[in-house]
């Protein structure tokens, strides 16, 4: 699943780049910008093997920049993919609503933007492949039901400012309500491990 998301994503901008009027600088070459959320995760760790395994198969160079889910810092890197002329941008946001000004400024210089796992609000790109993240939700909602034995206490652990988290929350959320034995009694976030771990520590101690 996690490589097939990411040979699509790089199929996709290899499709999309060679039919831009991007410069790409004076070179043939595809040369692509792609901005990840972070590496402390699997999936996006396989999501930036496979893009740099297929664009060395189709013999495209990508230059990889790792956000850490720092906004600045994803915004900083767009920008010198701007400087740099790529032909395309991946991106995969830090923060849904916060990434919007550099993908139109992206835009503007003629660079055809993919966006992947996490959508951008506000702005049209040229593609956007994700799963389906509220259907996501709510199978996590029918799963817990079921562990649960239909009855129970539920915490939530969220990631307010990425918008698949969003729609995974809101899908858990509608189909809780078929379940009116599941009680949603709080909600924290929780964008890295640590600070996740600790919104649990603090969910169990308030809700023993």
């Amino acid at each position: 699943m996690k490589k097939t998301l990411a040979l699509l994503i790089l199929a996709l901008v290899l499709v999309v780049s060679g039919c831009s009027t991007g410069t790409g600088g004076d070179s043939d070459e595809i040369v692509i910008g792609a901005s990840l959320l972070t590496q402390a995760h699997p999936f996006q760790v396989a999501i930036k093997d496979a893009i740099e395994a297929e664009a060395a198969n189709q013999g495209a160079t990508v230059n990889v920049s790792i956000a850490d889910q720092d906004l600045n810092r994803q915004i900083s890197a767009i920008e010198d993919f701007i400087t740099q002329e790529v032909d395309a941008i991946i991106i995969v946001p830090v923060d849904s609503d916060g990434i919007t000004g550099a993908i139109k400024k992206a835009q503007d210089a003629g660079i055809p933007v993919i966006t992947a796992d996490i959508k951008a609000n506000g702005v049209e790109v040229s593609s956007h492949i994700a799963t389906d993240n509220y259907s996501g939700g709510l199978i996590a909602a029918e799963a817990m039901a079921k562990y649960l034995d239909g009855e129970g206490n539920v915490g939530l652990i969220t990631y307010p400012e990425v918008q698949s988290v969003r729609d995974r929350i809101d899908g858990f959320k509608d189909n809780a309500e078929n379940h009116p034995g599941l009680n949603i009694v709080t909600e924290l976030p929780g964008r890295t491990r640590e600070e996740a771990k600790t919104a649990s520590e603090d969910m169990l101690t308030a809700n023993p």
